[in-house]
């Protein structure tokens, strides 16, 4: 499922097989959250799984949210060329 609001997108992925105790399918991997993401167009954009706070966790469904947000982040792996500047870390 793609949500898309002013935010940015939220790409919501799950499995559709079902294990032989009727039960759905578990473990989406990073590789394959990735592969996703890139087969729906996002490859090119940074996107967020976000673990919530113990008071805020709802896990009803096997279900795995990224987040693809409308402007680039700040933070996140970059790789460089000998043109480019070097990050700075905190402050």
């Amino acid at each position: 499922m793609i949500d898309e609001g002013e935010l940015g997108v939220r790409l919501t992925v799950n499995r559709t097989a079902m294990r032989p105790d009727g039960e759905w399918e578990d473990g989406i991997t990073w590789d394959e959250l990735q592969a996703i993401k890139r087969e729906i167009g996002y490859g090119d954009y940074y996107a967020i799984e976000v673990y919530p706070k113990d008071a805020d966790l709802v896990d009803l469904a096997n279900m795995r949210h990224l987040w693809v947000p409308a402007e680039d982040l700040p933070y996140g792996w970059f790789r460089q060329s000998a043109q480019e500047p070097q990050r700075k870390g905190l402050k």
